[in-house]
């Protein structure tokens, strides 16, 4: 069974920035691969696929999912959060405090309610 719990993050400023920085890189890495993927079939009639384009991120990133219909450029609002797997940019301290790869310091969170003794967090959704 999957459960689902909402904690309120407390991020100090320097933590703020860092997230929304964060936020407008994925927005703009977004905008950039959907700008590939318009102009690939305009020029060459082809449609690039997540596999093609996911392969020439990793190249990309050493240097410095289909979409149904005609995608459009979401605007800022749409990129209000993003998700992190733990142990792929996530840790949850023992001090209740959230690690963010990227981020610095730990985030401080209010737990309203332990998690049960048998659960594993796999991933957490920051908005």
């Amino acid at each position: 069974m999957r459960l689902s719990f909402k904690h309120r993050l407390y991020p100090n400023l320097a933590q703020r920035a860092a997230l929304t920085g964060m936020l407008r890189a994925f927005r703009d890495r977004y905008n950039a691969a959907l700008q590939q993927r318009i102009e690939a079939y305009r020029r060459r009639g082809i449609s690039l696929r997540y596999g093609n384009q996911a392969r020439e991120l990793k190249a990309v990133r050493t240097e410095d999912e289909l979409l149904a219909g005609f995608p459009r450029f979401p605007p800022k609002r749409r990129f209000d959060s993003a998700e992190f797997r733990v142990g792929d940019g996530l840790t949850i301290r023992k001090t209740k405090r959230l690690g963010i790869a990227g981020v610095p310091g730990e985030i401080k969170a209010k737990w309203h309610r332990d998690l049960p003794p048998e659960a594993k967090v796999g991933a957490a959704v920051v908005s």
